[in-house]
């Protein structure tokens, strides 16, 4: 069992919930129940695509439960009185009628048997109460955080129909799909997608992704024929001589290695070696490009938001922040220095290539800091090699991965850009 896909599915009923609560999920224990309530009653099916069997739920809000809320006759919409639900009481026209907005949640969570199926259904109902590994503690963590950036995206989707004091008609489709994303190639990163539709029309540039993680620095997982394409890709013009030659020679080996089962391990090793010792750039050339690959491999195609959660904290890499973080974090200690009219400094932070022994053993990790750092615990990410040992001359791919792991808590990527005036 994956507790990282089960969670995929736990936090999709979390976001319809919110979605669909007048309170917002301030009565955790509401939302402790639902949620217990849904995994049990999720289904086992086989899949029409392959003979795998998935665990499966759909459920229509408020068709299958109104939690509270008025409902048409048609049972087919929620009623929100508007001012009764978007007005403080101390407001002087709260309790004022106005026409109601209109909402239906949709959720529809498809995810792996083989990765779930002991967490959810019969299996967790035979629980009486208990759950698997750290999945209830993880569960609490999740429903109690209120100050993330995932929660404030829930709400203000929710609210931008609801507080605008006209009739909405507003459905929200939250979608949990483990399969659907192993067709994109790894650029597709979304575990989980809510669509808004309002009044009859989609609105696409409200869509939320969101890619879950469980307790795991890993952002990409690459298979190491891509791996190592995209490391030659990257870095192989730094090469000359005779270690250019030899990087050739090994890409080519493991291109016509990819088309059978195996790679063979020693150019593998060979090109991973050579990048690391002799590839790398001396300064901030290109950091440019570092950054990029950052972006890509971390929020793919959809720029989907990570949240990862974990027994302790809850961290998230978002977009936007990132992005901040690169065009204004180069100030003094990456601080985000402002002019005097409060507007902020551009200063790009510049990323430079380390190499930093693994405490895990194996290959060193090749490490990108911000510029003027040394260490592992200071990276924005880093790439590591995770051959299996005695793997023997050939490696399969389950054996074999180049992982592409994020900064820790002490990286400005988690503890975001502090702000300061200029002097």
């Amino acid at each position: 069992m994956k507790e990282g896909s089960v969670l995929e599915g736990i936090f999709a009923m979390y976001c319809a919930l919110i979605l669909i609560d007048p309170e917002d999920g301030r009565d955790t224990s509401f939302l402790r129940r639902e949620i217990t309530s849904m995994r049990m009653a999720t289904q086992l099916v086989r899949s029409t695509r392959s003979d795998a069997q998935l665990v499966t739920l759909e459920k229509r809000f408020p068709k299958d439960e109104n939690f509270g809320f008025d409902l048409d006759s048609t049972r087919k919409w929620f009623l929100i009185p508007g001012r009764d639900i978007i007005r403080d009481k101390q407001s002087p026209d709260y309790g004022q009628q106005t026409p109601s907005d209109k909402v239906q949640c949709e959720l529809n969570v498809t995810l792996k048997a083989d990765e779930t199926l002991r967490a959810f259904g019969d299996n967790f109902r035979a629980l009486n109460g208990g759950d698997f590994g750290k999945i209830a503690t993880k569960m609490e963590r999740l429903i109690s955080s209120r100050g993330t950036f995932f929660f404030k995206k829930l709400i203000n989707a929710k609210n931008k129909f609801l507080k605008n004091n006209r009739q909405d008609e507003v459905v929200y489709q939250v979608v949990a799909d483990g399969i659907a994303g192993e067709s994109s190639g790894g650029n597709i990163k979304a575990d989980i997608t809510i669509k808004i539709i309002a009044n009859g029309r989609e609105i696409v540039k409200d869509q939320i992704d969101f890619s879950l993680k469980s307790d795991s620095v890993t952002v990409e997982n690459r298979g190491m024929a891509s791996g190592m394409e995209k490391l030659y890709e990257m870095f192989s013009r730094n090469l000359s001589g005779q270690d250019k030659r030899s990087a050739d020679v090994c890409i080519e080996a493991i291109r016509q290695d990819a088309r059978g089962r195996t790679i063979r391990r020693n150019p593998v090793i060979t090109l991973y070696r050579l990048i690391r010792d002799n590839g790398l750039p001396n300064g901030t050339q290109m950091s440019d490009e570092l950054w990029d690959w950052f972006l890509s491999a971390t929020f793919g195609d959809d720029k989907a938001q990570v949240v990862d959660i974990g027994e302790r904290r809850i961290k998230e890499l978002e977009p936007g922040r990132i992005n901040a973080i690169r065009k204004y974090g180069g100030g003094r200690n990456g601080s985000l220095e402002l002019n005097e009219d409060g507007t902020p400094k551009p200063q790009p932070m510049k990323l430079i290539a380390r190499v930093i022994t693994s405490g895990r053993g194996g290959e060193p990790m090749i490490a990108f800091l911000p510029e003027g750092e040394t260490s592992k615990s200071k990276m924005v990410y880093g790439v590591r090699l995770k051959v299996r040992p005695n793997s023997g001359p050939n490696i399969g791919e389950r054996e074999t991965k180049l992982m592409i792991e994020a900064g820790g808590k002490d990286s400005i990527i988690s503890t975001g850009l502090a702000t300061r005036p200029l002097n």
